[in-house]
């Protein structure tokens, strides 16, 4: 699978609130975030935030996505940094970091919304 599969199937799961097959949704997430790199900044919005939601997302993924998205949040628009933020602002466990280092780019791009 490509990674806009990957992301469709995860972001499909999530918005149907359905895991169907848990080691399915755990492969798939698994594979987005070590190849979090290689998909577009609209992939790793809806990766992230399927994740997030199914509760398949672990410390490990979580902490690759974020520094994949601090490393090119001038690539993402301001809705797909919103839906990261608002995915990772869901979370008990804090990443203020990443909110604090991303606050520039929302703002550079909030014009573009």
């Amino acid at each position: 699978l490509g990674t806009q599969d990957v992301a469709n199937v995860l972001n499909a799961c999530a918005k149907l609130d359905a895991t169907g097959n848990p080691k399915i949704v755990e492969a798939l997430a698994q594979r987005a975030t070590t190849r979090v790199n290689d998909f577009k900044p609209v992939e790793v919005a809806a990766v992230t935030h399927a994740i997030i939601k199914l509760s398949v997302a672990s410390r490990p993924a979580l902490g690759a996505i974020a520094a994949t998205v601090k490393e090119r949040a001038d690539d993402f628009r301001a809705r797909q940094l919103a839906t990261v933020l608002h995915a990772f602002s869901s979370l008990t466990m804090a990443y203020s970091k990443l909110f604090q280092s991303l606050g520039p780019a929302v703002a550079a791009n909030a014009h573009l919304a």
